[in-house]
C-alpha cells in the first residue's frame, strides 16, 4: 500500500475492518480476521443462482474416468 498512496476509504458495507497506519496494513485485535459486515450497507450488484463452470472429466485411453 506505500506505493499506492494513503490509506483507502472504508467502503459503507464494512464498518470495522483492517488499519492502516504509515503505508502498513495492521492487524487487528478482534477475534477472527477483524472485519464486520454490515448487509445495510451494500448493494447487490448480481446474484449467482448457477453454476457455470463445468466439472473437468479425465478419462483413460481405455474409457474409464480418471482422478486428476
Amino acid at each position: 500500500m506505500e506505493i499506492a498512496g494513503p490509506a483507502p476509504a472504508r467502503p459503507p458495507h464494512l464498518p470495522q475492518g483492517c488499519e492502516f497506519r504509515d503505508g502498513k496494513l495492521w492487524p487487528a485485535a478482534r477475534p477472527g480476521v477483524g472485519v464486520e459486515f454490515d448487509p445495510a450497507g451494500a448493494d447487490m450488484l448480481l446474484e449467482i443462482d448457477t453454476h457455470s463452470a463445468p466439472i473437468p472429466q479425465f478419462r483413460r485411453p481405455d474409457g474409464s474416468y480418471t482422478n486428476w
